[in-house]
């Protein structure tokens, strides 16, 4: 889920859907880990409506992760 603030401060909802992008895990050295992803988001508002995600990159350490 993605929330995208408009320049009048509305706020829009972007879901994925089924086949909608890619994850690779890129590292898993205990608790961190690391990778890349692309995806489509849809807006949930206007399906029609498309983000497009490119070249992400994410680090999650598993210890702090609900903090």
């Amino acid at each position: 889920i993605v929330y995208v603030k408009g320049s009048n401060n509305i706020f829009k909802t972007y879901y994925s859907g089924p086949d909608a992008g890619v994850i690779t895990i890129t590292r898993f050295d205990y608790p961190v880990i690391s990778g890349i992803f692309n995806c489509t988001l849809y807006n949930r508002d206007n399906p029609s409506e498309t983000m497009h995600v490119t070249d992400g990159r994410f680090d999650i350490n598993l210890i702090t992760l609900n903090n």
